[in-house]
């Protein structure tokens, strides 16, 4: 993607990272997660997780692509919020996804525009069971990524609609390695 980088190639059955515990997202009482997003045609038809973390179904934060390419976001046991069929992702190409969260309220962006935005549920301490990017909890063996993730960040704050247009930077990936490259206040 961005300044002669490569991506993490994801093969959908067992790759992905697994960073331990977030210990600042535990507590959070906002964050952004943003990153660029790659999914192949041939790879495309199952749920697919981004990020989660969490000790399971019960009790986990999640951000993943749904079975008709939507982009879907939870919060522990509360409602998913969800994309709709109008606001996929695009298949065969690089993609911008972020997703903002603050007060059980939760704003979906694709490629900068805001998709979605609602109530999902409340944060909870993750249980020291990692933060993984590419597959749902530990111990959940399905939902992997198949595709490419790159420029993975993480803010301890709910950026706003012009801190993600700057991050998107018309489509141009920003180079990670200089915080002030993404022209936010943040």
């Amino acid at each position: 993607m961005g300044g002669g980088k490569a991506a993490t190639s994801f093969d959908k059955s067992d790759d992905h990272v697994t960073c331990g515990d977030v210990d600042n997202l535990d507590s959070a009482s906002a964050f952004t997660v943003s990153c660029w997003v790659f999914l192949s045609t041939a790879n495309s038809g199952s749920n697919q997780a981004i990020f989660s973390m969490g000790a399971g179904s019960s009790s986990t934060t999640r951000f993943w692509k749904g079975g008709s390419q939507e982009i879907r976001f939870q919060a522990n046991n509360g409602s998913s919020l969800s994309t709709t069929s109008a606001h996929r992702i695009t298949l065969d190409a690089w993609n911008h996804v972020a997703v903002t969260y603050a007060s059980a309220t939760a704003k979906i962006y694709i490629n900068a525009s805001l998709k979605k935005t609602g109530t999902t549920g409340t944060l909870g301490a993750s249980g020291g069971t990692g933060f993984n990017i590419g597959r749902l909890f530990a111990g959940y063996n399905t939902h992997y990524w198949g595709g490419l993730i790159d420029e993975f960040a993480i803010w301890t704050a709910t950026l706003d609609d012009d801190d993600i247009t700057a991050i998107y930077n018309s489509g141009v990936p920003n180079d990670l390695s200089v915080a002030s490259s993404y022209n936010t206040d943040r």
